[in-house]
């Protein structure tokens, strides 16, 4: 069987979350803590683009917000992510 090399030729593409502008005057100020969160490490790998595809990883429902994880464990923050992913069998 002939491929072209590609997992998934034809991709489902997903709408993308809106974008949130969350910049205020306290994210310049170097005296104020600004506490990481999910949406904040969402927003940073969101336009990551697939080595395969010309889509960005949101496109792909490969990264989600929801399956991203921020915690603080002994005063060092802890990014949890999990990539969603399907696997395509080729029988």
């Amino acid at each position: 069987m002939m491929t072209n090399g590609l997992d998934n030729a034809s991709p489902v593409v997903y709408s993308l979350k809106p974008r949130i502008d969350r910049c205020c005057e306290a994210d310049f100020d170097e005296n104020v803590e600004d506490p990481i969160d999910a949406r904040e490490i969402f927003d940073l790998i969101r336009d990551i683009n697939d080595p395969e595809h010309p889509l960005t990883l949101e496109q792909l429902n490969v990264v989600q917000e929801e399956l991203i994880s921020v915690g603080d464990e002994e005063g060092e923050k802890i990014v949890d992510v999990c990539y969603s992913c399907i696997i395509i069998i080729h029988t």
